[in-house]
């Protein structure tokens, strides 16, 4: 099958790789309908691409997030029978990047009992930290992912319904086929020919 792969700091290449097999009684195969190249790639594409300190991300196929069709499933798998689109955790690399100065900033800024929200995305270890200034001026960390799962069967029927009431068919500005994912990071990532988002079709 095709596959978007990275391959270094500015380089997603369309690679043929092998199909995917059941292994696991957890394990299901989807057909991938489309993908839409999110804002956290960017990290990997421009930012976390010198900064990658895992072997099995260079290269390492792009699983981002995607709209899928359950094709075949092992008989234990429960979550999603064939035909039903399935809630999908995609993979990442374990990458690392030096945010600590930004972090410093905040925290010596930040008045007494306030509360400091980390966005985008953040890997590896992050030290050390001012823990007695943090006590003493009482500041909380807010951060984390998306709860996705926890939110995804009250906001589906808005994105799939009809009357399109949080305007998400009007949120993409890009639609290419799948060979064309280099040209699609390269117009994102530059925010060039007003891409604010781009969706992928195989």
């Amino acid at each position: 099958m095709k596959a978007v792969t990275w391959q270094g700091k500015r380089d997603v290449r369309v690679d043929t790789v092998p199909d995917p097999k059941i292994i696991e009684p957890t394990d299901a195969i989807v057909r991938v309908t489309s993908s839409g190249i999110c804002g956290s790639d960017l990290h990997l594409y421009e930012t976390l691409g010198s900064s990658c300190v895992s072997r099995a991300c260079s290269p390492s196929a792009r699983r981002r997030r995607y709209a899928a069709r359950a094709r075949a499933r092992h008989c234990w798998a429960t979550r999603s029978s064939t035909g039903r689109s399935p809630a999908a955790r995609p993979s990442t690399c374990g990458c690392r990047i030096d945010r600590l100065g930004a972090l410093l900033a905040a925290i010596a800024t930040a008045r007494r009992g306030g509360t400091i929200s980390l966005s985008g995305v953040y890997g590896g270890m992050v030290d050390p930290l001012p823990m007695m200034e943090l006590f003493d001026k009482q500041i909380q960390l807010r951060m984390g992912q998306a709860n996705v799962r926890r939110w995804i069967d009250d906001i589906l029927p808005l994105v799939t319904g009809d009357g399109d009431p949080l305007g998400t068919e009007d949120f993409t500005t890009h639609t290419l086929p799948l060979a064309d994912a280099p040209h699609g990071y390269e117009i994102f990532q530059r925010k060039q020919d007003g891409a604010i988002k781009v969706l992928l079709r195989p």
